[in-house]
């Protein structure tokens, strides 16, 4: 068993002996392995971790590769060798990992938010889980478009559009977030739905679960059969802040502030938690992409 240790987290290799082989030496915790890296596999469900003052091994068999509604607990193959899909070889991400150490406080940031939210998802705190995937949002939200930005082809025309929303006064640092996710997918990705559930078995939890998704989709549309509500991932950013900022940060005169009244507050984090993860992810591994392109070794489509 071969493992890493890396600010209060340890890593544990969980791939078999054959796949792990052929990995390059930035993707092997007994090689070079980076902050980055280990985030990448850890996302892509390919390292279990352990918190180090406890005993327990947390799975992490999940794969946020792909965008989804339904999270299998099972890694049937090396989803490593399958994301990169013919696109680039393991050799040219090895590459990348090698040169992008510029980076390495963010990467210790989120690798450490995201090990965070393992853990306590592990452990049912779903609250607590939520917090540590929007601390990673926040980090994510400066960082991530000056990365892209400098890694386009056209960096001056993207610059002058990214020096606009930090000067716009109402462009706070989440909403300038929200814009550059917009700008880097396809609309017709970006319209891909996402399902949030409204039942709970109870008739009145249901009638409160149903009015606080509504309060926190008021702002942008979003579709009603009656028992699932689909929200397009473009909002889902928008959401997700939203459900922070009502139900952690409210405003003691807002009427849409949301009361544990008749509301299972866990059970509605943990409906959401691996969405708004696997949306962070895609957004991640979007700009990984990018930073391969930019080492040169493919031209950027």
């Amino acid at each position: 068993m071969t493992y890493k240790s890396i600010n209060g987290f340890t890593y544990v290799e969980k791939l078999s002996t054959e796949s792990f082989s052929v990995l390059p030496t930035t993707l092997l915790l007994d090689g070079r392995a980076t902050s980055e890296s280990v985030l990448f596999r850890l996302l892509l469900g390919t390292l279990n971790l352990k918190l180090n003052s406890q005993e327990e091994v947390i799975e992490q068999n999940i794969c946020y590769n792909k965008l989804q509604d339904e999270f299998e607990s099972e890694i049937s193959e090396n989803p490593i060798q399958k994301w990169i899909n013919d696109a680039f070889g393991l050799g040219d991400l090895n590459n990348y990992f090698l040169s992008n150490t510029k980076n390495k406080a963010l990467f210790d940031e989120l690798l450490i938010e995201f090990s965070l939210f393992f853990f306590n998802k592990n452990k049912e705190n779903h609250i607590s889980a939520f917090l540590h995937l929007y601390r990673a949002l926040e980090y994510m939200s400066y960082s991530f478009p000056m990365a892209y930005s400098s890694r386009t082809s056209n960096f001056y025309t993207s610059f002058d559009t990214f020096k606009g929303f930090f000067t716009t006064k109402e462009m706070g640092q989440l909403k300038f977030f929200q814009e550059f996710v917009q700008a880097i997918f396809r609309k017709s990705f970006l319209r891909c739905t996402t399902k949030i559930d409204t039942y709970v078995g109870d008739e009145l939890l249901d009638s409160t679960k149903r009015k606080i998704i509504a309060k926190l989709c008021k702002d942008f549309e979003f579709y009603d059969n009656g028992s699932i509500i689909e929200l397009e991932y473009r909002y889902l950013l928008d959401f997700m802040v939203n459900l922070r900022n009502r139900y952690f940060h409210f405003q003691s005169d807002r009427r849409d502030n949301i009361s544990n009244i008749n509301f299972n507050s866990e059970s509605f984090f943990a409906a959401l938690n691996n969405k708004f993860a696997n949306w962070l992810s895609i957004i991640y591994l979007e700009i990984l992409l990018q930073g391969v392109y930019k080492s040169n070794l493919l031209p950027a489509k």
